[in-house]
């Protein structure tokens, strides 16, 4: 079956299979593709079986013995090779229709929680300027700091599109890498363009209007555990993404759209050290985003994680300095909110995350209140939001949602 622009399920016919059959062997002698095999024998299976109507066989363990050769009672929980895989394949996909113009393209996608790829035309845009409203449904939202989890809308803009049918395409391509995308580049009202909030200024500050790349909690879920086949290789453990995530980065899309720049949005999974030294960062989430982790060094209050110890904030400037935990505080948590020059990107580099997805609320309701930023900036030294800066904010769990922050620590350098 093929899948058209409208949703429209139709029958392959041997035309039809033919063109798919060609647009996958361009997709895999591209260089996207070219240099991992792992990646083309993947792609190439799933493509070739849902042409032959196998599509229903399409499952995570039938794919590992016959891609992987891994044994037919292999434990898919404990080797994560397919998942992994399915991830890098739908990232260069995206890459792929990016750099490709072609005119007989035909869009293939690996959907997110699937393995069954979906066969796409391209159809030409209907206007030359277009703001594209994307509906996504986060089904494998784990964990939850509101009451409701209504459906996360988000815009596109579309400022000059070009006269061949490319965006029709490009954008699902783009959705391809993170399941989302937090474009929000929010034209400011007349109001708007007289009032500059503080939020304004710290996001204008820390970016400077340019692009960022949010970087935040995994779109898979699997434990960290071995892979099986070679001693000491460990699969980091995502624990999805969660609706605390997702609003998070919403949030701070938006803000970062008001203050005249644009962000989009890219799993930790899927995020490589070249896109971190391409452009400014927001880094979501702590102990489920590795770059959070390692790239928290110059910061004077730290994530810490370890073994038999509860996760913690801590003081590193000072010796047995002091320490920001859960453990004597069952119904608080903390969160760190700070901005730096990263040495080891050489980019602007903003960390948004908590001890646990409350104190993540926690930093996304510092943000998002005019009250807070107002209060916090009276007590700042002058022009803070200009150099690096680093705020701990502590904040109160009321039947289990988070209370507006308090301010806990500070460093400003």
């Amino acid at each position: 079956m093929m899948a058209s622009a409208t949703g429209e399920e139709l029958d392959v016919t041997a035309d039809l299979r033919v063109t798919v059959a060609r647009q996958l062997e361009r997709i895999l002698a591209h260089s996207t593709f070219r240099n991992s095999r792992r990646c083309q024998a993947f792609l190439r299976y799933v493509v070739e079986e849902k042409l032959d109507g196998n599509a229903v066989q399409l499952k995570e363990r039938t794919i590992g013995i016959a891609v992987f050769q891994q044994p037919l009672d292999y434990d898919t929980n404990a080797n994560a090779v397919v998942r992994v895989t399915a991830g890098e394949v739908r990232r260069r996909l995206a890459q792929y229709y990016f750099e490709t113009d072609a005119d007989d393209e035909i869009l293939i996608e690996l959907p997110l929680g699937s393995y069954v790829p979906d066969f796409r035309p391209v159809e030409a845009m209907a206007a030359s300027h277009e703001v594209a409203l994307v509906e996504s449904v986060v089904s494998a939202l784990s964990e939850s700091d509101e009451r409701e989890r209504p459906t996360l809308q988000v815009a596109v803009t579309v400022a000059d599109a070009p006269r061949r049918p490319l965006w029709n395409w490009k954008v699902p391509a783009l959705l391809l890498i993170c399941g989302l995308v937090v474009g929000a580049l929010i034209a400011a009202s007349a109001h708007n363009r007289l009032t500059v909030s503080e939020s304004d200024r710290i996001w204008k500050e820390a970016f400077q209007g340019q692009n960022v790349l949010l970087c935040a909690g995994s779109l898979d879920s699997y434990p960290g555990v071995p892979t099986g086949g070679q001693e000491g290789n460990v699969v980091p453990r995502h624990p999805g993404f969660s609706f605390t995530t997702a609003r998070t980065a919403a949030v701070v899309g938006s803000a970062i759209g008001h203050s005249g720049g644009g962000a989009s949005l890219l799993p930790v999974q899927d995020t490589k050290v070249e896109d971190l030294q391409r452009a400014p960062a927001v880094l979501i989430g702590a102990f489920n985003n590795e770059w959070t982790m390692r790239l928290q060094a110059p910061l004077r209050y730290q994530f810490v994680q370890s073994p038999g110890v509860p996760n913690a904030i801590v003081d590193t400037k000072v010796p047995n300095g002091k320490r920001f935990g859960v453990e004597n505080h069952s119904t608080r948590d903390y969160g760190i909110f700070a901005h730096f020059k990263s040495p080891a990107t050489g980019q602007p580099t903003v960390i948004v995350a908590g001890l646990g997805m409350h104190g993540t609320a926690a930093v996304r309701i510092f943000l998002s209140s005019p009250e807070l930023l107002s209060d916090f900036a009276k007590t700042a030294p002058a022009g803070w939001e200009k150099g690096n800066y680093e705020i701990v904010l502590a904040s109160d769990l009321v039947n289990n949602l988070a209370d507006p922050p308090k301010v806990a620590a500070t460093y400003f350098w």
